[in-house]
């Protein structure tokens, strides 16, 4: 149970390290907001340079220049260049957080596997004389060397897995703010997806990862077999009889290879093809259902194009 092991460590860190954990989950929080905001800041300005004169006279956009005295917002061409201007900052802004929180994840993550593997070697160094001389050298290092698939390997996926799950949260929410219906049905085919992702091709993968790791261990097992029997095969003439024993699992093993690597792209393809699904749904909705401009319908294609671009890999992050 990966949240039991991760409930398990944070309860023996240290408590400047839970404070950090804390601070450094706030710093993903607003990674994930400053990512949200960026979209949107992308999906107006395709809507201004798409119909400049509509959004110019938008309430939205009349209610800013009233709110912030912006009479430089007096005609089109000076619309798109703020909204460009203000995108490309907050970008900048945006991936400057982003990899600031990126670092100290990293950081984080190996000063668990430090203080970790601190506790493992002092406390084989604090074992008596005649401890170490029954046990072998090499099994103590591996021991210690266990440290990076506490940090590196497990606790540092799981704070990305976070960083995931805020970020789609987050935009999903605010998908909903700006567009219901549209919000309604992405939710409904990401939602759809990933319960098939999850419960079908994770099984899948799984029957085929154990079934491939049998076939391995079996090739491995012919294979010691033949070299250190040498002696009998040259005496009594074995030689093809471990040659077709190794192909009978190595045969085999190519093909439950194959359908590995078909099902791992899966979850890519299949949440690729419900990102233009999802777009052409929505137009679809808004074409049909909503009296909407060509600027409201470029932005909300906008935010769903960049929402299918920053959040579907980010669901396939979480279900993997």
């Amino acid at each position: 149970n990966y949240i039991h092991t991760f409930r398990w460590i944070y309860s023996r860190l240290q408590p400047h390290r839970k404070k950090q954990f804390w601070f450094l989950f706030a710093g993903m929080s607003f990674a994930a907001l400053l990512e949200t905001i960026a979209l949107g800041a992308v999906a107006f300005f395709a809507s201004t340079v798409t119909d400049p004169d509509v959004v110019l006279n938008s309430r939205y956009v009349t209610f800013a220049k009233q709110f912030i005295d912006a009479g430089f917002l007096s005609s089109a061409k000076d619309l798109i260049l703020v909204s460009g201007v203000i995108m490309l900052v907050l970008i900048a802004f945006k991936n400057g957080i982003k990899a600031i929180v990126t670092y100290w994840m990293a950081r984080f993550g190996v000063g668990i596997e430090a203080y970790f593997g601190s506790k493992l070697l002092n406390g084989f160094l604090m074992l008596p004389y005649k401890w170490h001389l029954t046990c072998n050298s090499a099994d103590l290092i591996n021991a210690v060397s266990w440290r990076t698939y506490l940090g590196r390997n497990f606790f540092q996926p799981c704070l990305n897995i976070f960083n995931s799950v805020l970020m789609v949260s987050i935009m999903m929410t605010a998908l909903f703010v700006v567009q219901p219906l549209v919000s309604f049905i992405v939710i409904v085919v990401i939602g759809s997806a990933a319960v098939f992702i999850y419960r079908v091709i994770r099984n899948q993968i799984d029957k085929v990862v154990s079934a491939a790791r049998d076939y391995q261990i079996a090739i491995n097992k012919e294979t010691t077999m033949a070299i250190h029997g040498i002696k009998d095969v040259k005496i009594y003439p074995k030689e093809n009889l471990f040659v077709s024993k190794f192909m009978a699992k190595a045969e085999p093993l190519s093909r439950i290879l194959g359908v590995q690597s078909f099902y791992s792209q899966c979850p890519v393809m299949i949440l690729e093809t419900i990102g233009f699904v999802m777009i052409c749904l929505s137009v679809f909705a808004m074409f049909l259902w909503i009296n909407t401009s060509t600027a409201y319908m470029t932005a909300t294609m906008a935010i769903l194009a960049l929402a299918a671009w920053k959040a579907l890999p980010a669901v396939n992050k979480v279900l993997a």
